[in-house]
């Protein structure tokens, strides 16, 4: 790329307006082959290049073109050849023709992209200005965690060092080596980390255990504090996470431990012999 004078613009994490316009292009694709797939779903990829022949030649809102219209300056037949006069234009006629076919496509384009800035930047507020060093709040939206329910969970994590500024708007965070995903995030994403002032809650929310490449949250096991039958049957065990409080506390199922906290589990069953115990667990 620097070879060729092109200027690399990467994306951030979970920010799919980065690649809006592919993304669109994506759900026409979708809809096209979610229509004559077959049952099994097995056939899609063969059904790619008639959808491509089936996008490339369709009239596109933003240009007012079809992509082989702005291309070649023609749309190809789909019916089948038939016996016609060939005409061959002189190449200045063909190039002065594909440029007025190129001009009227560009400022199509232009003034849809000034129409969507313009009802998209209605409900945007101007961007914060972060600098490095500063201390920031990971919105957690795509982050999924080993609790139970999403919509009790924390909405955001950190806070986290600001380590880069990669642009105007994104930034790169200084996160823990165990996290495993990308750390540029756009600036939606974060929020500035204000510390509460009241005695008492000056204390920080852990920091993640680890994360994988899926982007879900490993918490540390400090202890197991209880255990129950839930209404399916099923032994669920109350986990003590470490560095959260007891309100903080979440039950889990012994298929979602791993051999360490088996063993805390184990200690649990010692202390509390009439605790409700997993008939699976031999101690």
């Amino acid at each position: 790329m620097e070879l060729l004078d092109v200027r690399i613009r990467m994306s951030t994490a979970f920010h799919p307006q980065t690649d809006g316009q592919t993304e669109r292009v994506n759900q026409t694709l979708e809809h096209y082959l979610r229509a004559f797939c077959n049952y099994e779903q097995d056939d899609w990829a063969e059904l790619l290049p008639l959808a491509e022949y089936a996008y490339n030649n369709s009239v596109t809102t933003a240009t007012g073109q079809s992509p082989f219209y702005t291309n070649y300056g023609y749309n190809p037949r789909t019916n089948w050849p038939t016996e016609a006069e060939v005409v061959n234009p002189t190449s200045d006629l063909y190039a002065h023709f594909i440029r007025g076919v190129h001009n009227s496509a560009l400022a199509r384009l232009t003034d849809t992209r000034e129409k969507m800035g313009k009802y998209y930047d209605r409900k945007r507020d101007e961007p914060p200005n972060f600098k490095v060093g500063d201390m920031v709040m990971l919105n957690a939206t795509n982050i999924k965690t080993r609790r139970s329910t999403k919509k009790l969970d924390h909405k955001k994590l950190g806070p986290f060092k600001i380590i880069r500024l990669a642009g105007k708007r994104a930034c790169e965070l200084e996160l823990p080596p165990q996290v495993k995903i990308h750390n540029v995030f756009h600036i939606e994403l974060l929020e500035s980390y204000r510390q509460s002032s009241i005695p008492g809650r000056e204390q920080r929310p852990p920091t993640p255990e680890d994360v994988d490449k899926e982007g879900e949250v490993l918490y540390e096991v400090e202890s197991i504090v209880g255990s129950r039958k839930s209404r399916r049957g099923l032994v669920e065990y109350l986990v003590k996470w470490r560095g959260y409080s007891m309100s903080d506390c979440t039950y889990q199922v012994m298929d979602a431990m791993n051999e360490e906290v088996l063993d805390l589990v184990c200690d649990f069953h010692r202390r509390n012999p009439k605790a409700v115990k997993d008939r699976r667990l031999r101690l």
